[in-house]
């Protein structure tokens, strides 16, 4: 028997964290979009044949509670946080709902510091001093949530760890986080490795777009060149 896990202790609400996690990795099977054919622009400006539409998770009141608790749980697993930091855009909700639901104090990281008000990089609260896990929704090239792990440094705050909902899981995008000093580990309730499991078992994809895929994840940023999408510098 699977043990159970107390949710809130004000609320006595029990949670099997296993179960909980099992139901919000299969959430990403549905979200997912497979086109070799027609690849899609990520915002890095490459051409990537699947894409990960993560942000149609926050759709379903019971999607987001399934992955809030399978956050809550990966993080107390690795690091107990003082506060929870999202990454701007689509970091913000995930990382606010996740602080609401355990009670940790919360911040959100812009792209760039403000021009105008009290012009402001990380919005919220002060961090220095204090352990921050960033929180970012998704993780190709890493850079975004790379850029908010510099900013929080730089105001003092102790970044160990980025936790996100989902990553490519790309290799040159480990070594950027293994190359900050000192380094951050990255770690994401499912990976690519994960989800193509998932999809070849719940026959979600045929075995041509598992070669084509597997293809891409060997060579991700060289891939679209080869395929007559060369990258789109932003």
């Amino acid at each position: 028997m699977r043990k159970t896990y107390k949710v809130s202790e004000h609320s006595g609400i029990m949670v099997n964290f296993y179960e909980e996690t099992e139901l919000a990795k299969k959430k990403f099977l549905d979200v997912a979009r497979i086109s070799p054919e027609k690849p899609i622009q990520f915002d890095s400006g490459y051409f990537m044949p699947m894409y990960m539409n993560t942000r149609a998770l926050m759709f379903h009141h019971d999607d987001r509670t399934h992955i809030i608790h399978a956050l809550y749980w990966l993080m107390r697993q690795n690091v107990e946080p003082s506060i929870i930091a999202g990454v701007e855009t689509a970091g913000i909700p995930w990382a606010a709902w996740l602080a609401e639901k355990r009670q940790y104090p919360f911040v959100y990281v812009r792209k760039e510091r403000k021009t105008h008000g009290l012009e402001r990089q990380i919005e919220g609260g002060n961090v220095n001093g204090n352990r921050v896990v960033v929180l970012e929704e998704l993780l190709s090239t890493g850079q975004t949530a790379i850029d908010a792990i510099k900013t929080v440094r730089s105001e003092g705050g102790v970044v160990k760890y980025c936790l996100s909902l989902f990553s490519y899981n790309f290799p040159e995008t480990q070594a950027a986080f293994e190359a900050l000093d000192p380094p951050c580990k990255s770690i994401s309730l499912l990976t690519y490795d994960e989800w193509m499991t998932m999809a070849k078992e719940a026959k979600k994809i045929t075995p041509a777009d598992v070669e084509k895929l597997n293809e891409w994840n060997a060579d991700p940023f060289n891939w679209g060149e080869k395929h007559g999408f060369p990258r789109i510098q932003r």
